[in-house]
């Protein structure tokens, strides 16, 4: 089932972890598909199929998956 209209703009601010997890469950959700993240793996339901452009925003050139500024953050938690 497809639903006939122009697509839904959605902005995702920040291309972290988080961001991309946003953009790729929101994908496919809007595919038809249940989330690639769930913990419900077995289902068999199905999902209609939402136009969406998707923009995601950074402030970085690219993904940067830095240990020592994930260890920072860590280590100065109260």
């Amino acid at each position: 089932m497809t639903i006939e209209r122009s697509p839904f703009h959605v902005l995702v601010a920040g291309g972290s972890y988080a961001g991309l997890a946003a953009v790729l469950n929101l994908l496919d959700l809007c595919n038809g598909h249940p989330c690639r993240f769930s913990a419900n793996t077995k289902t068999s339901e199905s999902y209609p199929r939402i136009p969406v452009r998707i923009t995601l925003v950074d402030e970085r050139d690219g993904f940067c998956n830095d240990p020592d500024e994930v260890s920072d953050t860590q280590t100065n938690l109260p």
